[in-house]
């Protein structure tokens, strides 16, 4: 986006942003563990399990998919909450979104 890059990091279960302005590198998403989506809170508190890829579309939204969570979450760019937008139900296989 015109604000910063974003970039999933795997293993570690986060989203970093880093600012063109500053270069400063932040947790964006994601609070590093594991587990149930925790969907409907701010990007900071939410649980990722292997972000892997990162799209977003004209309004800012963020789409996040998870490698080993079998979801694609979005990021609402103007509630700043994130929500639950598709599954594949099959670890690694993107065919079927």
């Amino acid at each position: 986006t015109g604000q910063g890059y974003y970039v999933a990091c795997l293993n570690s279960h986060r989203i970093k942003k880093l600012a063109l302005s500053t270069f400063a590198v932040t947790d964006y998403g994601g609070d590093g563990t594991t587990g149930a989506p925790n969907d409907g809170l701010a990007p900071a508190s939410a649980r990722f399990h292997g972000p892997r890829d990162l799209a977003h579309d004209q309004s800012g939204n963020l789409y996040v998919t998870e490698w080993t969570g079998c979801r694609i979450r979005v990021i609402n760019n103007q509630a700043s909450t994130i929500t639950f937008y598709s599954t594949t139900a099959v670890p690694g296989n993107s065919t079927q979104v």
